[in-house]
């Protein structure tokens, strides 16, 4: 069975499983300017610091060739 989670964000449902969490705002800014847009977004806790951080969940199947673009682009 598979559990699917409500987005606060887009108001629609999604499989944890199929998705990638990020939390460098350069690389959301960029998968967002490509036209892919987060299924969530959320607040959470950097662990080691106990500051809050937003988290930008994506789908996976949607980011795969952007990420190897993402990878290779100049610094």
């Amino acid at each position: 069975m598979i559990n699917k989670v409500n987005s606060d964000y887009r108001n629609k449902q999604y499989n944890p499983g199929d998705t990638i969490r990020l939390l460098n705002q350069k690389q959301c800014a960029f998968y967002w300017s490509k036209g892919i847009e987060p299924l969530d977004i959320y607040i959470s806790k950097d662990f080691k610091t106990g500051e809050p951080i937003i988290v930008y969940i994506f789908s996976r199947e949607e980011t795969k060739e952007l990420y190897s673009e993402w990878c290779n682009r100049e610094h």
